[in-house]
């Protein structure tokens, strides 16, 4: 069976608890719409990606909805996480579901993603 990849509510209490989750997991979580634009490192709005039973990075998503698109304007891994193929075919098919979730048209990826994945990432 392939692993799952799926986007937890950075609100849940397995994230929201900082400390917990950076000493059960080793995955140091912030949300950055509390932080000033200036000392952001990731985004205004970040959702925790978590891959089988591993936290492996963020995404930076941000519903267009003038234009009706789901923008991505950042996928960060953590340093040790391995960029596969199979991996960017997990998280962006969540990323897929995301965008019908909230209605979303298509989906468009911005500049800041992992280098492989740039040819493999489909543009609306």
């Amino acid at each position: 069976m392939p692993r799952r990849s799926r986007p937890p509510s950075p609100f849940d209490n397995l994230i929201n608890g900082r400390r917990l989750t950076e000493r059960l997991w080793g995955f140091a979580f912030r949300n950055e719409m509390y932080i000033p634009k200036a000392k952001r490192h990731y985004g205004y709005y970040l959702l925790p990606i978590l891959h089988g039973d591993r936290l492996v990075g963020r995404a930076a998503p941000r519903f267009d909805r003038s234009r009706g698109v789901l923008l991505i304007e950042g996928l960060y891994l953590e340093t040790d996480i391995k960029p596969t193929g199979a991996l960017c075919r997990a998280v962006t098919g969540q990323l897929d579901d995301l965008a019908a979730l909230i209605g979303a048209t298509g989906i468009e990826y911005g500049d800041t993603v992992p280098g492989r994945w740039r040819p493999m990432l489909h543009r609306s």
